[in-house]
């Protein structure tokens, strides 16, 4: 565990059992946020948590201050690493780290490379994540993309904290859209083999039903107009479903995203899920006959009413359906399940947490993340999307027109409950203001200068080099300035940044770190081409030696969060 997640850790326990103080996990995250001062000479860290949390604990900033540097002052785990901490201005609490402790930190960049990152998690999972899972009823629009994005990478984060995580996508090929979409495929067939059709008012509209009608009569002929309209309804849903679901795996392949799991609806009712679910409800107790329909006792366990199972027709409800969905993927042996869902599911949240919870799952087994929509902006004008009227931005038409990598970052670099804004200009710039460029430009920039190193420098030989990268045995770094040093500062919350984003399920997490992280490092390389004594490559050997060992860090940051993204690391742009 590095010093400043030991800090962060000491923080928490101080707030909640010497100032006693109960802030919310995720309120408490920013209120203790350890940053680089903007001054070195204010130390390598500093904090403003005594001045967040002074309201709450009715007392002065300075006092709440001292006494959580007296706290900190008595942990020897924690001065382990610490050379000073004092109490600054109004209540600034500023940490000035042993000597070595930065040397240290880079060496366990180095010596860990890829696998640098958030320690174990101490109890290791197994987690099902299901995503996307779009209606096979037309291709993937840009919608699924920001969902796919979202679940690969926090399955990626996941992952990285040493959970065993599977990726599912549930194919919705029953009910009610899907008759519709059977009969809409019919009327292009029908148009296709010649005749006079129309779509119904309420079926599927959109042009790629005319591909796929034409595709069909291809290799079929005419031969399912001879049949009855319902069976050919059937037929045909089923084989156009079967053809979109195809294009849908390649789109999300190329997107970088593949499945473990298909799982078929259609196949979960055929094998007579929901009746045995409804069975075991009734034998538990659990649901009762009311007015001809069947009721979950959902208003036991946080619903704000009971809610149908089975209809007074004998049909099952969506929810029944969902519920025997979940009831198996817990039996397949899953320890968590994690639902990535629109914003139209929102109002079935609570009615299916309650029915977990009345089958017996912990609240804490079960989570629904709702991804928000968004919005594709192309020269100002605003995108419109709707699978059925046929207006839609196909995935692979973003994909294609501003890149994966672009696609990627945007999608994921804002909360996921929150509405997301894609400039496609934005995305295609290659300066500053887009961020994924900027921060691939940091790790290429890196690159050049190992380039030029290797021109310039006839000190350096192939031994000091590793995968492309400075990083020879042993190196100097007594050389650093405090500007320096100052850069090593944040490659340490990288592994709680990506521990925190696995935790609390917000992939944003990783892009605004790498963002930061990019930007102290361009900030730093450009004063360095004004001042010639602060150029990575000098006439000083050592310094030169000390200063490749620490870009070569810092790229080697920037790759691994990249790599968690599922975005590229150029080494030339």
């Amino acid at each position: 565990m590095d010093l400043k997640q030991r800090l962060d850790d000491a923080l928490r326990r101080i707030v909640a059992d010497d100032l006693g103080l109960d802030v919310p996990a995720d309120e408490l995250d920013e209120v203790l946020a350890l940053v680089a001062p903007r001054d070195p000479s204010h130390g390598d860290l500093t904090c403003n948590a005594a001045m967040r949390l002074a309201k709450t604990a009715k007392r002065k900033p300075r006092e709440i201050a001292e006494a959580i540097c007296d706290r900190l002052s008595n942990d020897p785990e924690v001065m382990a690493g610490l050379a000073e901490i004092d109490v600054a201005g109004p209540g600034f609490i500023n940490f000035r780290f042993a000597e070595g402790t930065l040397g240290a930190l880079l060496e366990q960049v180095h010596t860990a490379g890829q696998e640098y990152g958030p320690d174990p998690a101490e109890a290791p999972r197994r987690v099902l994540i299901e995503f996307v899972s779009a209606n096979p009823t037309g291709p993937l629009v840009v919608v699924g993309g920001r969902q796919a994005a979202v679940g690969d990478v926090i399955a990626n984060v996941l992952a990285a904290v040493g959970h065993t995580v599977e990726r599912e996508y549930y194919v919705n090929d029953s009910g009610t859209q899907m008759l519709l979409f059977g009969r809409s495929v019919l009327a292009r067939y029908r148009e296709a083999c010649g005749q006079q059709a129309s779509v119904p008012d309420d079926g599927y509209h959109g042009e790629y039903l005319i591909d796929v009608a034409r595709a069909i009569r291809d290799e079929h002929g005419d031969r399912f107009l001879a049949m009855p309209e319902e069976e050919a309804v059937a037929a045909l849903a089923t084989m156009a479903a079967e053809m979109n679901i195809a294009d849908i795996r390649r789109d999300l392949e190329a997107f970088g995203v593949t499945f473990d799991r298909w799982y078929s609806q259609k196949a979960l009712e055929d094998g007579g899920a929901p009746q045995r679910l409804v069975e075991r409800l009734k034998a538990d107790g659990l649901a009762y006959d009311e007015d001809g329909a069947v009721w979950i006792r959902a208003s036991r366990h946080g619903d704000d009413k009971d809610r149908v199972v089975v209809k007074s027709n004998g049909d099952f409800t969506y929810r029944t359906t969902d519920l025997a969905y979940h009831e198996d993927k817990f039996a397949r042996g899953n320890d968590v399940l994690i639902d990535l869902w629109g914003p139209d599911h929102h109002g079935h949240v609570i009615t299916m947490n309650a029915a977990l919870e009345a089958l017996g799952h912990p609240v804490e087994s079960f989570r629904i993340l709702i991804v928000q929509h968004c919005t594709l902006y192309a020269g100002g004008e605003k995108q419109t999307m709707s699978k059925r009227a046929g207006q839609v931005v196909l995935l692979r038409d973003l994909v294609a027109d501003v890149g994966v990598d672009a696609a990627r970052w945007f999608f994921v670099m804002r909360r996921t409950e929150s509405h997301l804004d894609f400039d496609l200009e934005l995305a295609k710039q290659q300066s500053p203001e887009n961020p994924v460029y900027y921060v691939q430009y940091a790790h290429a920039r890196i690159a050049s200068i190992f380039a030029k190193a290797r021109e310039r420098c006839p000190w350096l030989g192939a031994g000091d080099f590793r995968d492309g990268r400075f990083s020879p045995p042993d190196v100097d770094l007594s050389p650093l300035t405090d500007r320096d040093q100052a850069l090593i500062n944040p490659l340490g919350a990288y592994p709680e940044t990506v521990a925190a984003a696995a935790r609390e399920y917000e992939p944003h997490r990783l892009t605004n770190y790498l963002y930061d992280l990019a930007t102290g490092f361009h900030s730093w390389y450009t004063y360095g081409d004004r001042h010639p004594e602060c150029r990575v490559i000098t006439d000083d050997e050592p310094l030169t030696r000390a200063r490749l060992y620490l870009v070569a860090a810092i790229q080697i940051v920037i790759a691994n969060g990249l790599r968690l993204l599922g975005v590229t690391a150029p080494d030339t742009m």
